[in-house]
């Protein structure tokens, strides 16, 4: 976890733009995601796209379930939701991994993504 939240701080400093920060964490990780994907059935690099994904939405759904989050509340609201979809997919993808499952978490992470950009 702490490499995610190292990638997160590392790239607001350089950026200085937390919406295009997490746009583009959103979009490495999907990429990583279609990467294992087109590997499968060798596993070992979903695993580990999964779990970078998961721990990146964890800082996200941490961030969105703060008082002080300046984001409007029903848009935390619907972003925590996905979180929990993506938790959820993620533990059903790793006990039987399914391509449209996964292209599920890469079209969510860049559909979330370009909308990041559009506020940036």
């Amino acid at each position: 976890m702490q490499n995610v939240i190292n990638a997160y701080q590392t790239s607001t400093k350089m950026s200085g733009n937390p919406q295009n920060t997490e746009a583009t964490l959103l979009i490495n990780a999907a990429e990583k995601l279609a990467l294992a994907r087109d590997m499968l059935p060798d596993e070992k690099n979903l695993e580990e796209a999964l779990t970078y994904n998961r721990k990146l939405w964890m800082v996200f759904v941490s961030s969105l379930s703060r008082d002080d989050n300046p984001m409007e509340k029903n848009i935390r609201k619907n972003l925590i939701s996905l979180g929990a979809f993506i938790f959820k997919q993620s533990l059903a993808i790793l006990s039987n991994p399914q391509k449209d499952s996964i292209d599920n978490i890469i079209s969510i992470n860049r559909n979330v993504a370009q909308g990041l950009k559009g506020n940036a």
